[in-house]
């Protein structure tokens, strides 16, 4: 029977592997912390976050996908195609990752090019220095050039004699080119220069085997056990070249039995004194090493490599470390693939042998095979269908490894029922119920009842302290991952737990420290600016160095609380840093406003001086201007200021100022007034939330005035609200609105200000024309520049500063056969360099005079994904679709509308239903509305989001 315990660390670690991956909400803290960090550029950061990662789920290829383009982005790429390479082999059908191992090794291979030539360059200046031979060999090595290689390691050594490691590399050339009587030659002049080297006379053991020269052979292993007497390289080297079953012990080679008896003993010794050592210091890596070369003299394989995996998280990369892990785990594989042919054998001869089905399910277990397990044991189960309790609580394991979590979820409720007593089963099921981040509290009750019995079980106090931290009781958690660490102070279970407890607690501490700021925001919405300045000093206590955008909003309520002191002083700070003009302007508001004109006057003069743009800094100019009673400076500023604007905004306002001057000064005065033959009143309220805590409410309305029959102009004003934890944003849209409508064409034109509170203001226009084939149907073309964060639906977006220039192409059209089609192309452009478009295309026909269905295929790609907006690259989606149309009276006609598809890539499915409806009461006036529900796959899980907006539109005649 294969080692228990190694099951069972086995299943310790896929406790932690699984914590947040099936919370549809939720993503493992240790890779989202290591994303931020790569979205912000602190690719170290991230690197050392990963490599934790990576070290509690080295099965599993993002975390070595994400640590190699962490590693491109600091241009170490040898490392990056080392991880890249690695997640390709865990993940050999993930097209991105096989994308970017393409694009970094051609990166990589451009770069040993240019190293190359550049050897090449000093080899023409000074032909006579070995080392430009040295790496010209080493890089066509990485390059897979082998005959190039061997030919520049020639000149190499011709000039030098090298290292035995060098040496060793150089043999390993030689071996890919078939060159071995010349590597034979080469190792017999290294043994000679290097006696003392085991490695060079093992390797000279085999070139001379490959010859035929036995003799020689088995006296070059039996050199290099001399000096190291338990090298595993050596020892079935010997076996080979003594043509004999392999039964290993000193005295077959060249010890007496009694220095052998000795020799075993002071082993032993040593080992376990290594083990003490390093359990003492586990982050001595050269004491590990060593431990590593001790084991593997006594063939204690497995010990050798889960040393080899504690050090893998550091030591991954390195020439010391590769080689040995590439040694350990090719004789790992051997051993197992041996027992397994053994197993498959007895297993094919008799399917109904219970010790051998264990065995072969076992076996593939523990080279995270768990499909072949499941099948194994699952046929077994079938034909002996009595008893066999101990083969599905195998299969519950296996399948909760498997993460088929419902599936293990039956079995053990099974087992559960059938033997009550049994705490092995409700420790099995608590675990399972952690892994899915679903029923907690049946998971706690049985970890009480388990720990009531042995409190000192490793996977218990581990599973405990995880029901404890999603319960956000961290003080408990702390002591029950220290019991743990007292039970098993080497175990990795204990640094994964440890990791996962000091993020979220480093995330808690940032959710009160946000919170902080979240208040001072909604009192300064609500006008309360003496509380928000109090919040925010507190916010800044704890935060040390906040962001700029911040310290802006803090201007701003101090402007508000007519704190005009304390609100230059800041200003004066990130003036410092860097000039902005925006912040220039709020400096010389708040020498305005505390009083002190002549200083403001003197700013605003200043500004306008550095950027004659802003019609801010001239507004104020003149108020300045006002308030040292110059006013006939002030009324050149505002007559000025009417010559340079169009905005009929921002000149509604210069007339509102200059009708406040006293009324000596010359004003000019205009009065037009036009009747509109018509006004259009239309309200508007839209609600979209979704599975990840996102909020989006957007209220407004337009009015519109009838000039001539065809044309008109109007207005709208929108409200809108982006929230999300620890965000939240306001967003105020005014823009004026130029409209014709001529025969079947409409064509509209808009534009205005769009207001980011605390932040700033910016232009928005758009431009729409359409065409009308009929009531019905018709196609359009719109433009709409505006903020991103509100076509992306994005609070982080209010972070930073992004234009959206979306193009839109949509329209739909209904054949007089029942045939349907519809969708649309948009189209976007961001100031972030980012380019992104979404493709709808549906096709359909009616199946019965009220209901239409058909095929929808659906596409999105971005030029690249940003951590700041759903960026989805090469996203594409099938489904079938149907609505059904019904007239409840003549006023009120309402549609059901369901749609069902797959993704095939992300192996997923969509869903979606909604209602629609439209209610006519009165000739001009109507209301409509829709609410929708749909489920998708976005952020590596499940999405799900409500959506819901109602519109009404009054004509007035």
């Amino acid at each position: 029977m294969f080692n228990r315990t190694f099951i069972l660390i086995l299943f310790s670690i896929f406790t932690f592997i699984s914590i947040e991956a099936q919370a549809q909400t939720r993503v493992d803290i240790l890779k989202v912390e290591a994303t931020r960090h790569m979205g912000n550029g602190r690719y170290g950061e991230a690197i050392d976050l990963l490599n934790k990662y990576i070290a509690a789920r080295p099965k599993q290829s993002d975390g070595l996908h994400l640590r190699g383009l962490s590693y491109e982005k600091r241009e170490q790429y040898e490392y990056s195609v080392f991880d890249l390479r690695q997640a390709r082999k865990i993940d050999p059908k993930n097209p991105v990752i096989a994308k970017d191992l393409a694009r970094v090794e051609a990166t990589w291979h451009k770069l040993l090019r240019k190293k190359i030539a550049g050897h090449k360059r000093e080899i023409k200046i000074d032909p006579s220095i070995p080392l430009n031979y040295l790496e010209i060999g080493k890089s066509h090595k990485h390059l897979g050039e082998w005959l190039d290689a061997e030919w520049w390691y020639d000149e190499y050594i011709k000039r030098e004699d090298p290292s035995p490691d060098e040496v060793i590399r150089y043999c390993e050339i030689l071996l890919k080119n078939k060159h071995i009587e010349k590597g034979e030659k080469i190792l017999k002049k290294y043994v000679e220069l290097f006696p003392k080297d085991h490695r060079l006379w093992s390797r000279y053991g085999y070139f001379t085997m490959w010859l035929g020269k036995r003799k020689i052979a088995q006296e070059a292993f039996k050199t290099a056990l001399g000096f190291r007497p338990f090298f595993r390289e050596a020892q079935e080297g010997l076996e080979q070249a003594e043509e004999r079953p392999y039964i290993y012990t000193n005295v077959d080679t060249f010890l007496d039995l009694e220095k052998y008896k000795r020799g075993i003993v002071q082993q032993e010794y040593y080992i376990d004194r290594l083990i003490r050592e390093v359990r003492n210091s586990p982050d001595d890596v050269d004491r590990r090493y060593s431990l590593i070369d001790a084991l593997l003299g006594v063939n204690r394989i497995q010990e050798a490599y889960e040393n080899l995996q504690v050090l893998s998280s550091s030591q991954t990369g390195t020439e010391r470390f590769d080689p040995l892990w590439q040694y350990v785990t090719g004789i790992r594989d051997s051993i197992r693939n041996a027992e397994i042919e053994i197993l498959r054998a007895r297993y094919q001869n008799d399917k109904n042998d219970k010790e051998a089905v264990i065995w072969m399910a076992e076996t593939y277990a523990k080279d995270f095979d768990y499909e072949n397990s499941i099948s194994i044991l699952t046929t077994f189960l079938n034909n002996n269908r009595n008893g066999n309790n101990d083969v599905r609580y195998l299969l519950a394991r296996y399948t909760a490894y498997n993460k088929d979590y419902e599936t293990s979820i039956d079995y053990l409720t099974f087992l559960i029922k059938s033997e009550p007593e049994n705490l092995d089963y409700k420790l099995l099921r608590a675990m399972v119920a952690v892994w899915m981040s679903s029923d907690i509290d049946l998971a706690k009750a049985y970890l009480e009842e388990y720990l009531a019995k042995d409190p000192n079980k490793l996977d218990a106090l581990i599973s405990y302290a995880n029901v404890l931290l999603k319960g956000r009781d961290f003080t408990s958690a702390a002591g029950y991952i220290e019991r743990a660490r007292a039970v098993a102070p080497d175990s990795r279970e204990i640094e994964t737990i440890q990791n996962y407890y000091d993020a979220l607690l480093e995330l808690e501490d940032e959710r009160k420290i946000n919170d902080i700021l979240v208040e001072g925001q909604q009192l300064a919405m609500d006008q309360n600016c003496s509380d928000a300045v109090l919040k925010y000093d507190e916010y800044f206590e704890k935060r040390k160095s906040p962001p700029r955008n911040e310290l802006i909003q803090y201007i701003d309520v101090n402007m508000c609380a007519k704190n005009y002191t304390r609100a230059i002083e800041v200003c004066d700070q990130l003036l410092e840093q860097e000039y902005d003009r925006d912040i220039a302007i709020m400096r010389a508001k708040s020498y305005l406003w505390s009083g002190d004109s002549v200083r403001a006057r003197d700013e605003f003069n200043n500004i306008i001086s550095l950027d004659s743009t802003s019609f801010d800094a001239k507004l104020y100019l003149a108020q300045s201007y006002e308030s040292l009673q110059e006013y006939d400076s002030a009324q050149a500023v505002y007559e000025r200021l009417l010559t340079e604007t169009v905005d009929p905004e921002q000149i509604n306002l210069i007339n509102l100022r200059m009708g406040w001057l006293p009324r000596d000064v010359s004003m000019p005065f205009t009065f037009n007034i036009n009747v509109p033959l018509y006004f259009k009143l239309g309200p508007t309220a839209d609600y979209y939330s979704d599975s990840q805590n996102l909020l989006y409410y957007n209220t407004g309305g337009m009015v519109e005035a009838g000039i001539t029959e065809n044309f008109s102009v109007g207005a709208n004003l929108n409200r809108t609200i982006i929230e999300t934890i620890g965000f939240i944003r306001y967003y105020t849209t005014l823009k004026w609105n130029l409209i014709a409508n001529i025969k079947r064409f409409y064509v509209s034109a808009g534009f205005g200000n769009q207001t980011y509170r605390f932040v700033r203001t910016r232009k928005v226009k758009d431009f729409a024309v359409k065409y009308f084939f009929n009531k019905l149907d018709n196609i359009s073309l719109t433009y709409d520049n505006t903020d991103a964060a509100t076509v992306l639906l994005s609070a982080r977006l209010g972070l930073v500063d992004i234009d959206a220039d979306v193009y839109r192409l949509s329209g739909r059209y209904n054949f007089s056969s029942g045939s349907h089609i519809s969708g649309y192309y948009r189209f976007l452009a961001l100031s972030d360099g980012n380019r992104g478009s979404d493709i709808i295309f549906r096709f359909g026909r009616k199946f019965q005079h009220d209901i239409l269905g058909g095929y929808e295929y659906l596409y999105a790609n971005y030029q690249r994904t940003s951590t700041l907006y759903y960026s989805p690259q090469n996203f594409a989606g099938h489904s079938i679709w149907a609505e059904w149309e019904r007239a409840y009276n003549t006023e009120l006609t309402y549609t059901l509308g369901v749609k069902a598809g797959y993704i095939p890539y992300l192996d997923s499915f969509i869903r979606e239903f909604s209602v629609s409806a439209m209610y006519e009461p009165l000739k001009n006036f109507f209301l409509s509305g829709r609410l929708g529900y749909s489920g998708t796959y976005r952020y590596d899980g499940s999405y799900e989001f409500f959506s819901g907006y109602i519109l009404a539109y009054w004509t007035i005649l």
